[in-house]
This record gives C-alpha cells, sequence and structure tokens, in this order.
C-alpha cells in the first residue's frame, strides 16, 4: 500500500494532489485486486467565503486465479496423483467429479490453458462545496457532488476446459466460452444548510438551522 500527498498554495488559495495504490493478493494463487486512485482540490477562501472543489478518479480491477478455486480441490479424490507416470500433468481426474457431474478436468492441467476471470471498475467524483459566513451568527453551507461510475467483466473458458458449456467433443471449431457484462450509472447529490448560532448572556445557546437537500 503506497499514498502520496502533495499540497500548496497562499493564503487565500490551496491545492493538494494525492495519489495511492493499494495491492491485495487473493487465497488462490495469481489471484488478487490493485486498486489506484488520484486526486485534486482547490480551497479558495477570500473574506467570509470559501469554496473548494475536489475531484477523484479511482480504478479497481480484481482477477480470479486460473488454478480455479478452492472448491476445485476439495472435490478431488485424495488417492489419484494429478501427474501421468511420466512426470506431466494428467488432463482429466478420473475418479473426481465436478460440480456439473463430470469426469473434472485436473485444476494444475487448468491453470496451463487460456482461461481467464477478470472485473474492472472505475469512479469518478467530482465535489462541490462552499461556506458563506456572513456574520458571527449566521451562516449558509452548501454542496453539489457528481458521481459518474463504470464496470466492466470478462470471462473466457478455455475450449479444452472441463468448465465450457461443450465438453467431450473434438470439434476444432470450438473456440471456447466467452462472457461479457459492462455497466455505468451517474448519481448526483446537492444540499444547502442556513445554520444561526448565539450565545446570550455565555449561558445560554440558541442553535437554529434549516436545511434543503435533494
Amino acid at each position: 500500500k503506497h499514498r502520496v500527498y502533495i499540497e500548496g498554495g497562499t493564503p487565500n488559495l490551496r491545492y493538494g494532489v494525492d495519489a495511492s495504490y493499494n495491492g491485495v493478493n487473493g487465497v488462490m494463487k495469481g489471484s488478487g485486486r490493485d486498486r489506484y486512485s488520484i486526486g485534486f482540490s482547490l480551497d479558495y477562501r477570500v473574506k467570509q467565503l470559501q469554496v473548494k472543489n475536489t475531484v477523484t478518479f479511482g480504478h479497481t480491477k480484481s482477477k480470479e486465479s486460473p488454478y480455479g478455486s478452492f472448491s476445485d480441490y476439495t472435490r478431488m479424490q485424495p488417492y489419484e496423483t494429478p501427474y501421468e507416470d511420466d512426470g506431466t500433468l494428467k488432463q482429466r481426474m478420473l475418479y473426481s467429479i465436478s460440480s456439473s457431474s463430470r469426469t473434472s478436468n485436473n485444476p494444475l492441467y487448468e491453470a496451463t490453458l487460456g482461461n481467464y476471470d477478470w472485473n474492472a471498475y472505475d469512479e469518478l467524483i467530482d465535489n462541490l462545496s462552499f461556506n458563506w459566513y456572513i456574520d458571527n451568527y449566521w451562516t449558509v453551507k452548501g454542496q453539489f457532488s457528481v458521481t459518474k461510475q463504470y464496470s466492466k467483466a470478462e470471462k473466457f473458458i478455455d475450449p479444452l476446459s472441463s468448465k465450457t458449456s461443450v465438453y467431450g467433443t473434438d470439434d476444432k471449431n470450438l473456440s471456447g466460452d466467452l462472457y461479457t457484462t459492462k455497466g455505468e450509472s451517474i448519481n448526483w447529490n446537492a444540499n444547502a444548510f442556513l445554520y444561526y448560532t448565539r450565545t446570550f448572556k455565555e449561558k445560554h445557546n440558541l442553535n437554529v438551522s434549516l436545511g434543503w437537500e435533494a
């Protein structure tokens, strides 16, 4: 995990740049998740007014292990070796049955095929806020944010895999199974609040607020 933050500017105008990376390995070999993010902010202050705008972009991508899932190995019979007598990998485990009642491919052999399974997620957020300190008693605060999200996933099953939809054929025209999904969405939020705060005789406090949100 790594993060860098840089800031600077003048008393009236401040800026900040933020970048981070977080990589997490999965339980199975070759699986994991990587997340990158970068952000930029501007903070402008003049007299009683403060305006701040922050833009952040995040990208997350995760992938499944080419060695399959842990459940693939729980279905293997303990007395069945994954290797031939000459030391090469067996293609099929004759005494181990998959969840689809087929003879299972050797999970170690599956890892040598072209199988892959990944999904990615992008998010862009623009957040604009302001604070207006009218006087010692009155304050107005507001915020408007827009979030744009994209998602994509792709899974390919090699035609030689026991997990393909068409199994047990020598048809060389088959190219395996490919599944893809895409999605995107946009959301926004806006709010504004008016605050009145006052202290009487250093003992009594009065706090009144009025707000709107959409």
